[in-house]
């Protein structure tokens, strides 16, 4: 469908929505439906997705960092008109998506500007469909075309800017580093909808006209792109990246949440000095970043400390390791067995002085079809400040994964797990959830590699495992100690100083009823057997069994997290008599025992943790 009459010039770029032949089907759910179901905020969301973006695609010849801009421009008067008058054909499709487009018709619109620079702009065909990131923008809705050892994974990415836009549009201007083009091209995101009993797709564009069935092109005429520049607010000239404009902003997004967001997600790469971020014309860098921080007046006690303690290991990234633990092939698990006896007891006392120790753990990686490969983690441990709630940076590349913190560490100390070799990064890159904020997609680790389940789970688990270890003599020893402080008196001391008369209860308390089952560990998991009460039952009868590794502190049953394992999987061998599996979750299964001699039988555990159960009759 065109807006414009067909006397406009083919090189001015009109808004389009190509119609949906009637043999085609068009999928109900769209990205912006799959974006929306990553429960992280939307400034946040953001701040993440435009500066990973940037951060994916550093110029490599340059040997300056990436620059981020994020600016908030207020558009009225005239300059509003021009804005207005350039969305305005896109009204149709949005009031028939039914969205709310009162926005169209404000006295005036606040305007997002992304620009990053010292990076390589959108390269790759514009003409054609491949796998260059021209297309993975404008084109390419869901998957990724990007290199395994860049940031994101799902192709989603860009959908965060045209969620933050009252209409749902996008205008971007590239200069790309290897053969200077400058293009220009548009976006409108919106759903799948219909007009005049017409069908169109969610996404149009605003491009040169094409023939109908034809790519859409970016414009690369110098005054359009000038003109266009002006209007919207973008700096660029000549430096090679992407500029990006979101007109009719939404409200949730300001200057200062963005600046925010900067400081609380991207404090990692900014503080190693591979990004500097402008917000709102002040500038972020790693000389700086603990002033700007120090002004920001909604940072906690605990934001303020774990910025704190990334200050003080970033220096220790380019040093030698405290200790060089034995290497592992992605199966096991750290152990005490992996530190030499005399380095354990000077990385103990150092811990317990206040130190960081800082561990590097050798892994072996291999994907499918390959051979393996070394690749490591680095580790960074120390006490935590006196008050402060345990919290731990989990770090692949420039990515800080926030979700890790609560999902694989919980101890009573600071910590981080630092992944920068390409190896390790592509197998955690593959484990990343959409928001990339949590290591959880099995499917691609399974299709890619070797044992990656078993790396990423041992990787996420490797900063606990080394607390337990160091503090292993110190937990003994507060054992002891309350052991002492909350002993109860020998009973039969204190009868030697006479005996006492006792008051008989009135009434003789009834024996307790034999127990319905008994549960037994063995090597790799637990059986449940019949109980000496289980004669007496009326079949079926219906219970629940639980399971989790246990956890210092808190519910581990709670904490149970299906990396871990996953009753649903057939990594765990479920074997019975008697009985019938009604239910399965991750961390339980539900189970009818058919009569008396029933049997139950679950191996496949990981032998090295401490399994717990809890089984309970529910019919």
């Amino acid at each position: 469908m065109a807006f414009d009459s067909d006397e406009i010039s083919q090189q001015i770029p009109q808004w389009r929505f190509a119609p949906i032949p009637d043999d085609q089907v068009a999928p109900d759910v769209t990205q912006r439906d799959q974006f929306a179901n990553d429960s992280v905020e939307l400034f946040q969301s953001l701040v993440r997705e435009a500066t990973q973006n940037s951060t994916d695609s550093p110029d490599p010849g340059s040997p300056d960092p990436v620059r981020l801009r994020f600016s908030i421009e207020q558009f009225t008067g005239e300059r509003l008109k021009e804005l207005q008058e350039l969305c305005r054909p896109v009204l149709p499709h949005c009031i028939a998506c039914k969205m709310d487009t009162s926005a169209l018709d404000q006295e005036s619109a606040r305007v997002l500007i992304v620009e990053d620079f010292n990076t390589t702009g959108l390269v790759g065909a514009v003409d054609k469909h491949d796998d260059g990131n021209f297309r993975g923008f404008w084109r390419r809705h869901g998957g990724s075309n990007k290199d395994p050892s860049k940031g994101g994974s799902h192709g989603l990415g860009k959908l965060v800017f045209s969620t933050t836009s009252a209409l749902g549009i996008v205008f971007g201007h590239t200069i790309r580093f290897d053969d200077k083009r400058s293009l220009l091209m548009g976006t409108a995101i919106l759903n799948n909808h219909e007009i005049d009993g017409q069908r169109y797709p969610a996404h149009g564009y605003w491009a040169p006209g094409q023939e109908p069935g034809k790519i859409q092109l970016p414009s690369e005429d110098p005054h359009q792109i000038k003109q266009t520049r002006d209007l919207l607010g973008f700096t660029r000239t000549s430096e090679s990246g992407l500029s990006l404009a979101v007109p009719f902003l939404d409200d949730e997004v300001t200057e200062s949440r963005l600046l925010r967001a900067v400081v609380t997600n991207y404090f990692y790469p900014i503080l190693v000095g591979t990004l500097v971020v402008e917000v709102g014309g002040i500038t972020i860098t790693a000389e700086n970043f603990s002033s700007v921080a120090e002004g920001l007046d909604d940072l906690t006690e605990n934001e303020k400390s774990q910025l704190e303690f990334t200050q003080q290991i970033v220096p220790l990234m380019g040093s030698e390791a405290s200790c060089n633990l034995s290497a592992h092939d992605g199966s096991k698990r750290l152990s005490e067995e992996s530190i030499p006896e005399a380095q354990l007891d000077e990385m103990r006392e150092a811990y317990q002085s206040g130190k960081v120790l800082h561990v590097r753990l050798p892994i072996v990686v291999q994907r499918k079809n390959s051979s393996p490969s070394d690749t490591y983690v680095d580790l960074f441990l120390t006490r935590k400040p006196e008050g402060a709630a345990p919290w731990a940076l989990f770090a692949r590349d420039a990515l800080v994964l926030p979700g890790e913190t609560k999902a694989s560490f919980g101890e009573a100390a600071y910590g981080a797990v630092v992944a920068n070799d390409p190896e390790i990064c592509a197998l955690l890159r593959d484990a990343e959830n959409p928001a990339h904020t949590k290591w959880n997609a099995k499917e691609r680790i399974k299709r890619n590699w070797v044992r990656g389940m078993d790396t990423v789970r041992n990787v996420r688990l490797s900063l606990s495992a080394l607390y337990r270890i160091i503090t292993a003599e110190l937990r003994e020893e507060y054992s002891d100690l309350l052991l002492s402080m909350l002993s109860i008196e020998n009973s039969s001391q204190k009868r030697r100083a006479g005996p006492k008369s006792r008051k008989k209860p009135d009434k003789e308390i009834p024996p307790p009823k034999p127990r319905f089952f008994r549960e037994s560990k063995i090597d790799g998991g637990f059986t449940i057997q019949p109980g000496p009460g289980a004669s007496e039952k009326e079949y079926p009868v219906l219970m629940k069994i639980s399971a989790a590794y246990d956890i210092l502190s808190g519910n581990p049953f709670k904490a149970h997290d299906p990396f871990d394992f996953d009753f649903r999987k057939k990594e765990l061998k479920v074997a019975g008599k008697s009985v019938e599996l009604v239910d399965r979750e991750a961390g339980s299964l539900v189970l009818k025992c058919i009569d008396k001699d029933f049997r139950l039988s679950v191996t496949g555990f990981d032998p090295n943790r401490d399994l717990i159960t809890d089984c309970k009759v529910i019919r």
